[in-house]
């Protein structure tokens, strides 16, 4: 509908702390299509200093109105469904909404909760619930479970409202909760430093992981460096690992103490492991410092050749009189020639 709304003044500036109206006319047709019409109105910003065309939708910055035009008396609808879980619970929450004039009574929904085999775990209800005309009602039920094993699960139900049935079905993840590391190791080998960790997922849920380490000089730190972040697999081995030239290291010669972190599922697990730089090995050569040399050229004596003849000032003068005169006897015999 917002070809029927009209919004004054489109563009207004607002120093900090001041408020100003903004006016919607809506200028509807002499029939509204039936159904039930959202039209929404937002702020949007423009910034000062930003590239052509840039804006910046302003969150819970704006309203939405409903036009309704309909005789349903009732008429539900599933708005949106989301569903987690954890080794002690499964979580859902549901959205109805009520597109008639009456109110609707009684609605419920109704869940089982099935393994990657098909296996049923557990069956629930949420408790019964009521929606006013042209509003939505929100539902939350939390299914205790009995520990079960981290990996995939298949939630399907019904939603039963205004006499309707509406099906639901999500596949969901219980997420694995620890990850295993043999080992964590830091190394040199042909010129570059290592640092690694070892880790294995025991479990049948996939498990994203991320590293950092640094150099310790005693509990001085020295430097940090950032592992590339990445996943698991399910019932796998992964190695995180970090590799940088021993010259390009930002670290001085010396004696360390490398703590190491790897992070997964909000938890994290600490490891050290020690190494000597030294330094001949974190030397920057000519090559590995700047991928590229340029050589100026060796300055060289100018050399000017000789001529082969040299020509003075009094022979150029003898050769000018020597071509004036023959000029002139030119000038002679075609003259008494005739």
């Amino acid at each position: 509908f917002s070809k029927y709304a009209v919004v004054e003044p489109k563009l207004l500036n607002l120093r900090p702390g001041e408020k100003k109206d903004i006016k919607l006319t809506l200028d509807l047709p002499a029939e509204i299509p039936k159904g039930i019409h959202i039209l929404e109105i937002a702020a949007i910003e423009q910034p000062a200093v930003a590239q052509k065309g840039a804006f910046i939708l302003m969150p819970a910055v704006g309203v939405a109105l409903k036009i309704i035009n309909t005789d349903i008396k009732k008429a539900c609808r599933l708005a949106s469904f989301n569903a987690g879980m954890t080794k002690n619970a499964v979580n859902i929450v549901l959205n109805a909404a009520n597109n008639g004039l009456d109110f609707i009574n009684s609605a419920y929904a109704e869940f089982t909760l099935y393994d990657a085999e098909e296996i049923p775990i557990t069956t629930f209800k949420t408790p019964k619930f009521s929606i006013i005309p042209f509003e939505s009602y929100t539902v939350r039920k939390n299914q205790k479970l009995n520990n079960v094993v981290e990996g995939y699960y298949t939630i399907k139900g019904t939603l039963y409202c205004a006499g309707k049935e509406f099906p639901i079905k999500k596949e969901i993840l219980n997420h694995a909760k620890d990850l295993t590391i043999h080992d964590f190791r830091v190394y040199k080998k042909d010129g570059y430093f290592f640092a690694e960790f070892d880790t294995e997922n025991e479990f049948l849920a996939p498990i994203s992981a991320s590293g950092v380490f640094g150099f310790f000089d005693g509990k001085k730190s020295v430097r940090n460096y950032a592992m590339a972040s990445g996943g698991v697999p399910p019932m796998s081995k992964k190695l995180f690992r970090f590799k940088k030239k021993l010259s390009w290291l930002e670290v001085p010669a010396g004696a360390y103490t490398v703590k190491g972190s790897l992070a997964f599922e909000g938890t994290h697990r600490n490891r050290e492991a020690s190494i000597v730089l030294t330094e001949e090995e974190l030397r920057r050569t000519e090559e590995g410092s700047s991928g590229f040399t340029v050589n100026a050229p060796k300055k060289q004596k100018a050399i000017i050749e000789q001529p082969s003849f040299s020509i003075d000032g009094k022979t150029i003068a003898r050769i000018l009189a020597a071509l004036i005169i023959v000029a002139l006897l030119i000038i002679i015999y075609r003259k008494y020639s005739k």
